[in-house]
């Protein structure tokens, strides 16, 4: 049994997490404490006098130590929170990231209440899940190469109760996808970062799924195909929304939808970068 309180403990968790270069380590320390204890943060400060029980801390030993190993903290827990909901994550699939609840956010702004929507690399599946939460009389088809990632996603809309508005596909290329027309929105947070900038993303990133995270030598190999086909399968007046990597990637992808796909909107994420693109067919 440990002889600390739970405040002394925190702070022992702290200090070792930032001596390991961990960020945040005072958040983390509370976050898995609180996740070991069966504590919400507010209860956590409330206990901090209570003497640190021997099962919480034989429950906080393997999260400190997964953490410890640079294993993103979403992984240590299980679960990460998007749009104002959890989702399970796990090996396999794509952590939810805040700048993409932007992409769900400016998609909701154009799509009518009974809309066809497909999302490219579905991964955890918490865009097809969140859309069809926001609006329950949509149609998701949600597509991905990878099994696994699609074991997660399947997870998820059986957990939000979404399996009978939510349908999964799995495909690498779009093309081969069933619907061939009338869809009103096509969103994707496809992979964007060039290969060569991979090894130097944070430790944490290495975890993740490479295929979701490499984009090709300029970042762009995904939207070479999304592209075109987004146009094809669009009803017109239909959204393409995605998410990129940063304002370099703006031009190029302007370029490649001027055929028949009028550029809607750009816009920022919160550390300024533009980061969303939308399109709309042509009539």
């Amino acid at each position: 049994m440990c002889d600390l309180s739970i405040g002394e403990r925190k702070k022992q968790v702290r200090h070792l997490l930032a001596s390991r270069g961990i960020e945040n380590p005072g958040g983390t320390a509370e976050i898995l404490l609180s996740a070991a204890l069966g504590y919400s943060r507010a209860a956590l400060l409330l206990h901090a006098g209570d003497l640190m029980p021997g099962e919480g801390e034989k429950r906080l030993a393997p999260l400190l130590e997964k953490r410890l190993e640079r294993i993103p903290l979403e992984y240590v827990l299980g679960e990460a929170h998007f749009y104002g909901r959890p989702f399970s994550v796990g090996p396999g699939c794509l952590i939810p990231r805040p700048e993409t609840e932007l992409l769900v956010e400016e998609a909701l702004a154009y799509l009518p209440e009974r809309g066809r929507i497909i999302d490219w690399g579905t991964g955890s599946g918490c865009i097809a899940a969140t859309l069809a939460l926001e609006r329950p009389c949509a149609s998701v088809l949600g597509v991905d190469a990878s099994p696994l990632a699609l074991e997660w996603a399947w997870k998820n809309l059986r957990f939000h109760g979404l399996l009978g508005q939510v349908f999964l596909w799995h495909r690498k290329d779009p093309r081969d996808i069933p619907w061939k027309n009338g869809v009103d929105l096509v969103i994707s947070n496809p992979p964007y970062i060039p290969t060569k900038k991979l090894p130097h993303l944070m430790k944490e990133v290495r975890f993740e799924p490479s295929p979701a995270l490499d984009g090709g030598y300029d970042g762009l190999e995904a939207y070479r195909i999304l592209i075109p086909w987004a146009e094809e399968v669009l009803t017109p007046g239909g959204i393409l929304a995605v998410e990129i990597g940063d304002t370099s990637q703006v031009a190029p992808l302007r370029f490649m939808g001027e055929k028949n796909l009028v550029s809607l909107k750009v816009r920022k994420d919160y550390n300024g970068l533009e980061r969303i693109l939308l399109w709309r067919k042509s009539a």
